[in-house]
């Protein structure tokens, strides 16, 4: 594991830390409300006091504990909203740069050669990806895109990927289409799949060459 990663993992540590900590305080805090609210409650019943001072005094604990009550589920609440309006954001903008991506893979395999300008096109999309992508998709589509110029080809083999130089060892994350898209889809999280039914399929939608390796099966 590299020393950014070690830095992304923690950073992420700390914030999921630090979002414990100011939920906790929040639940304390009400407890704390709820408790002390409570022992007032009994010292009122049990002294010697006037009518009149124990109903104001219910009154204003009543009024503490709403208040308490509405500032607990106002923050929840809010928190909520926020974290699904930023992954709803984050899958749109994720599904509409890997669909450019993907277009612009179909764009450059049309004449079946791929000229130095749409690899170009290529690379910087997939700078615009690795700000929002998924760690997995990001090391598929960086080994992908360098066998792509290396090879001048979409259809990269399993043999091709695998010998050449690659950002991880893993064999789903090695540079081939059918392993982008399907980290893609992962990423997503929208798509159900059936394990290898699924990236044998994908292979096919590779120019003509995946349908050759099918029918030569």
């Amino acid at each position: 594991m590299s020393d950014q990663q070690l830095t992304n993992d923690t950073e992420a540590e700390k914030r999921k830390k630090k979002k414990l900590r100011k939920n906790f305080t929040v639940i304390a805090l009400s407890v704390a409300i709820v408790l002390t609210s409570a022992v007032l409650l009994h010292v009122m019943f049990s002294a010697n006091v006037s009518e009149l001072t124990i109903e104001i005094l219910a009154a204003v604990v009543a009024v503490v504990m709403v208040v308490a009550s509405v500032a607990v589920t106002l923050h929840f609440q809010s928190e909520y909203e926020t974290e699904r309006e930023f992954k709803t954001e984050l899958f749109r903008q994720r599904l509409d740069l890997y669909h450019n991506l993907l277009v612009e893979f179909s764009k450059a395999d049309d004449d079946n050669h791929i000229s130095p300008e749409e690899i170009t096109k290529m690379k910087n999309l997939a700078r615009s990806i690795s700000l929002i992508a998924s760690t997995d998709v990001i090391v598929t589509l960086a080994n992908y895109i360098r066998l792509i110029d290396e090879y001048g080809s979409l259809y990269i083999t399993e043999e091709q990927a695998a010998d050449g130089t690659a950002i991880s060892d893993k064999v789903a994350l090695r540079g081939t289409f059918r392993n982008l898209v399907t980290q893609m889809r992962e990423d997503l999280m929208v798509v159900e799949g059936r394990g290898t039914e699924v990236t044998d399929s994908v292979a096919l939608l590779v120019s003509g060459e995946g349908w050759k390796r099918y029918e030569n099966k």
